[in-house]
């Protein structure tokens, strides 16, 4: 029953962290990790919570025929699945909060035509690159940092339609 419950968990996590990265065009991702580190004490309890109900599900049950051995052993997969659960949670959260904001309740259309502060780009592991912008919201005189489709450079004009969400995230 344990690893039916672990397997679903793995699924809704991956589909939540997927749904905003595969449908929105531009998201304000930094807002929604700052929600989830502001909260890093409870989603590391629950993160730990998680990893001694599920630690013999995500690794195979050990087997040591010394007691320290097994103890120091235990203690690791519980530590390592911490960290994963902890990595999953914060998946979680941060793609959930992102779609709230695209989806549910009241959501404002904005015509933004602003100088681009900052650009940066990272690539990945596999050579895939993001770019980020940050841009000054006119109406607000508040800076996002948006992550967009190309790469721009700074001092460019940024000009386009964006809307900002229930929770004042700000995504295309």
């Amino acid at each position: 029953m344990r690893k039916y419950i672990f397997y679903s968990f793995i699924t809704i996590t991956i589909i939540f962290i997927l749904i905003p990265f595969v449908f929105l065009e531009i998201y304000e991702l930094g807002y929604s990790m700052k929600k989830v580190f502001d909260n890093i004490m409870i989603f590391g309890i629950l993160s730990f919570i998680i990893s001694l109900f599920f630690h013999e599900s995500i690794f195979r049950p050990t087997e040591a025929k010394n007691k320290i051995f097994y103890i120091f052993i235990k203690g690791f997969k519980i530590l390592f699945g911490t960290f994963f659960s902890f990595i999953f949670i914060c998946g979680i959260i941060s793609g959930l909060l992102l779609s709230i904001n695209s989806y549910v309740g009241k959501q404002e259309i904005i015509n933004l035509k602003s100088k681009i502060i900052s650009t940066n780009e990272t690539t990945s592991k596999n050579g895939l690159k993001h770019y980020y912008i940050t841009v000054e919201i006119p109406n607000e005189k508040r800076d996002v940092e948006l992550k967009v489709k190309r790469q721009y450079l700074k001092g460019e004009t940024f000009e386009g339609q964006i809307y900002k969400g229930s929770l004042k995230m700000y995504y295309k």
